[in-house]
């Protein structure tokens, strides 16, 4: 007999009554008495009952309190019976068991007694396979068992970043001891994780958080000196880290916290001498906020007689090059007094002031003109050459007094100074994509959609990338044709993705999870042949916005296309679980979205030919996407087939599509509970009602009759919408109607970080009038606060402008712009950012329409950042040749030195010719 079978026949096998038992009695602390020296043969015995037991709790058939005991017992009943750490690691990092204490839970102790009792070697194996496995939900209480398991373990710290984005908040938030340093100095790990903090993304925010606390002993920048002064890290290799980190590069809030230990460090002289080239790195690629500081250093080290010319003249190019003034101010001071101390190479120096000539900005343009033309003529003519040949070089990029003053410089004829206008650019419409061909590419496609969507602990805006338009369509479409041949081969293939969708979450447990993944989700499950989810959400999707009681529903927190793609999904899952194949009408025939009426009609005479009808939600949608011109042979053929489908078909076609309903600007005033102080104003597109020949659908009902978009627009405050690119698709003619549901969202962008603002160049791309809804949507997207969402606003402006003036009205983006503006609600100094890189882009003529329109609207008010957009409106007025008379202009053109008077006297000057 092998060990096992005497181990076996010496005790009486434990079972799973004599486990629940167990909890029962003692809870935590009986089940690592009831495994110890329990035969592997015999754990493996209780596996099955351990994944029924998981199984159950899916269910939602026990109560809170209930499923939270049973998901502990079961989380710790895992590594006794599972094989091997793989299979642990996997348990233990398992959805299902993402809840429960935080902190040093006496679970994790009884969790790492089970593993040790099993084989001591497993704990470290257990620990870094648990590490690797954890995510941004289940970090915060795995961390504390990943801690335990490996300090059990005896070796060192786990190699996931994750253990480190969890050991520095459990050091930070340590109120146990005095001070920071005392947590840091008591962890034999400390010396290893110190380094390994300048190494691991995600982690600035936590050492921000603590860096202006009245306490400095919490302080993070406090106790790392206090260690390198101890010698317990070393000083120079923190340094060294330090700098390394801020090269790596990351958004500000992701760098503040390295900033300030950077600064806590107090880097002496010869420290930063020996890392002079990495400050001119920082210098040009940084932030400002870590720019300024390594512009302050190498000026520093440079008055000391640290510095070479050559690196004076490289941090003054990489300087001039950049946008921010609060750069390039203190630089031509520096450049200034550099100069003299580098009077051997003056010429280089001064030439390399002409790198500002590139710059948006004609005050700084003129600043780089006075530097170089108060220097020039005190040049020897070896030392002045270097100059002239960056003037020379810069005179085609310059317009205006700028440009007249460099040929001026030179010496050359200032006559005809402007250079020729920008040529439009040409709008190419994108190409079909191509259908998904085969099973292998359906699951590949369906894997990477839902390894985008995983949920995490809140729902951010960046938690998903920008969707390409048409995955969406492509994945119906190819689910819907794989049914229809082989149902069998779709659900065997299908099958494995089922365990992924239930892994990411994306079917959600509660009404506010119902959204185009949870569609999708239930689609994938559906073609499986798996149970039905998500019933209830289907029904309510177009149910009214305050749902049963008051409650609320799914239609009052979901944007209307959002709930249209959501609907589709949904009802593409349960075509997929009727083992009999309807035509699907609605798919796309060309890259504008629109059906083709004769293959619909098609499918219209299948159905009927078949008895059956069509799937409600798909024959709307294809009538939602009927094109205005369409044969009389087919509509006639429509109204042949005697079906309400095909009445109600015959009819649409007849009217050319969905008649397009208004689409108007509501002025919201949000004030205090007493309507005394208005704390908020927005500019919120309305729609009218809908349609008469859409009277019956839920689609269009949904789409239209957007009467009160307050509502929407504050429900919508915590949402983000990855997939917004695709909701044009919804309605190809009707992007006007797309864009103000769209313009709700977009309108939160301007004080926070948003998604979907990717659907803004594929609306100026799309068919349709472009009134108020897209004016809106545009102006909020120009003014978002964060540059990747208003690049989107751009490349949208600049595909406007390639489509010339048919397309849509500048003016009337810039009368909402000025109103916009009036109101305070967005930045003038985004806009202008905005506007300037859409002149960049050839889109000049296209800008000053814009600026004719919003300049007059302003009514000779000053916001702050005016001077900004006055000089944008100069640049592309020069770059379009335009030349005007402009209403509005004349409160700001006076005499004065201010920015707004300079600039606006500028465009005075192109506008007279």
């Amino acid at each position: 007999m092998s060990g096992d079978e005497v181990a076996a026949g010496e005790r009486t096998p434990v079972t799973w009554e004599d486990i629940e038992a167990a909890w029962r009695r003692g809870a935590i602390g009986a089940l690592p008495v009831l495994f110890r020296g329990m035969p592997e043969k015999e754990r493996k015995m209780l596996v099955a009952g351990l994944k029924e037991r998981q199984a159950a709790l899916r269910t939602g058939e026990l109560g809170w309190d209930a499923h939270r005991r049973h998901v502990r017992m079961l989380k710790l009943v895992g590594p006794a019976v599972l094989g091997g750490p793989a299979g642990i690691a996997q348990w233990l990092a398992k959805r299902d068991f993402v809840f429960g204490a935080e902190g040093r839970d006496p679970l994790h102790k009884a969790v790492a007694e089970i593993i040790r009792d099993r084989n001591p070697e497993w704990l470290g194996n257990v620990a870094e396979r648990l590490a690797q496995r954890m995510t941004v939900r289940t970090s915060v209480q795995n961390w504390f068992l990943v801690d335990r398991l490996a300090r059990a373990a005896g070796g060192p710290p786990p190699g996931a970043d994750s253990y480190v984005a969890g050991w520095l908040p459990f050091h930070g938030r340590n109120t146990k001891v005095p001070s920071l340093a005392d947590s840091l100095r008591a962890d034999s790990y400390t010396p290893v994780m110190v380094p390994r903090i300048f190494a691991t993304d995600g982690v600035g925010e936590e050492l921000e958080m603590w860096a202006n606390t009245d306490v400095p002993e919490r302080t993070w920048a406090v106790a790392l000196r206090t260690l390198c002064d101890e010698g317990l890290v070393d000083r120079a290799q923190i340094v060294d880290r330090c700098l390394g980190r801020m090269l790596r590069g990351a958004e500000p809030r992701h760098l503040r916290g390295f900033l300030a230990l950077y600064e806590g460090l107090d880097v002496t002289d010869d420290e930063a001498a020996s890392h002079a080239v990495a400050y001119l790195r920082l210098l040009a690629d940084a932030p400002a906020t870590v720019a300024v500081v390594a512009q302050v250093t190498l000026r520093r080290l440079d008055e000391a007689g640290r510095l070479t010319a050559v690196q004076v003249e490289e941090a003054t190019r990489a300087v001039l090059f950049r946008s921010e003034k609060k750069l390039l101010r203190p630089q031509f001071t520096w450049l200034g007094k550099a100069v003299k101390g580098h009077a051997d190479h003056a010429g280089v120096l001064i030439a390399a002031a002409a790198t500002a000539f590139a710059h948006p900005d004609t005050g700084i343009q003129d600043r780089a003109l006075a530097f170089i033309a108060k220097h020039l003529p005190k040049l020897a003519d070896g030392q002045a050459e270097p100059v002239r040949e960056e003037l020379r070089a810069a005179v085609d990029m310059l317009t205006g007094t700028a440009r007249a003053g460099v040929l001026e410089l030179l010496g050359e004829s200032v006559e005809d100074a402007a250079p020729e206008g920008d040529a439009a650019p040409v709008h190419v419409p994108a190409e079909m994509p191509p259908d998904i061909e085969s099973l292998d590419e359906l699951v590949s496609e369906v894997a990477a959609f839902i390894a985008a969507r995983r949920r995490s602990s809140w729902t951010g805006a960046r938690n998903t990338p920008s969707e390409d338009p048409w995955t969406i369509e492509r994945i119906i479409a190819a689910m819907l044709r794989e049914h229809a041949r082989d149902r069998r081969g779709l659900a065997a293939t299908m099958g494995p993705m089922v365990d992924r969708v239930e892994e990411a979450g994306i079917l959600g447990r509660r009404d506010d999870h119902v959204d185009v993944a949870a569609g999708l989700g239930s689609a994938v499950v559906a073609s499986a042949g798996g149970r039905r989810v998500g019933r209830r959400w289907f029904e309510e999707l177009f149910a009214s916005p305050e749902g049963k009681n008051g409650r609320g529903s799914v239609s009052g927190h979901l944007a209307a296309p959002h709930r249209v793609l959501a609907g589709r999904l949904f009802e593409t899952a349960e075509r997929l679980r009727t083992p009999f194949p309807v035509p699907y009408l609605s798919r796309p025939a060309d890259i504008r979205g629109y059906v083709d009426p004769a293959e619909f009609v098609r499918g219209l005479e299948k159905c009927a030919a078949a008895g059956r009808d069509p799937w409600p939600l798909d024959l709307e949608q294809a009538l939602l996407r009927m094109p205005s011109t369409i044969d009389p042979e087919v509509v006639a053929r429509a109204e042949r087939l005697g079906t309400p489908a095909g009445k109600w078909a015959a009819d649409v076609m007849a009217a050319g599509g969905m008649t397009a309903p208004d689409v108007a600007v509501l002025e919201s005033v949000n004030r205090n509970r007493w309507q005394t102080q208005r704390i908020g104003y927005h500019l919120l597109p309305t729609v009218g009602e809908v349609p008469e020949q859409f009277a019956d659908g839920v689609l269009a009902r949904a789409l239209c009759g957007m009467d009160q978009p307050v509502k929407q627009f504050q429900a919508l405050a915590w949402q983000g919408f990855p997939e917004a690119s695709s909701w044009p698709l919804v309605a190809p003619g009707h992007r006007d109607v797309i864009a103000a549901h769209a313009a709700l969202n977009i309108a939160h962008a301007v004080d926070n970080p948003r998604a979907g603002l990717d659907v803004l160049p594929v609306l100026a791309a799309a068919d349709g009038q472009a009134g108020d809804g897209i004016a809106v949507a545009f102006a909020y997207g120009l003014a978002a606060r964060e540059a990747v969402d208003r690049a989107h606003a751009v490349d949208g402006l600049i595909v406007l402008a390639g489509r010339g003036t048919d397309a849509w009205n500048g003016a009337d983006l810039g009368r909402t712009l000025s109103e916009l503006i009036r109101m305070d609600i967005i930045r003038t100094t985004r806009l202008a950012e905005s506007l300037r890189q859409a002149v960049a882009g050839g889109a000049s003529a296209a800008v000053w329409a814009v600026m004719a329109g919003m300049i007059p609207g302003l009514r000779g008010e000053r916001p702050a950042g005016l001077g900004d957009l006055l000089a944008v409106a100069a640049e592309c007025a020069a770059r379009s040749g335009a030349r005007q008379f402009l209403s509005g202009l004349e409160p700001y053109v006076k005499k004065g030195t201010s920015r707004i008077a300079v600039e606006a006297r500028r465009l005075e000057t192109v506008l007279a010719g």
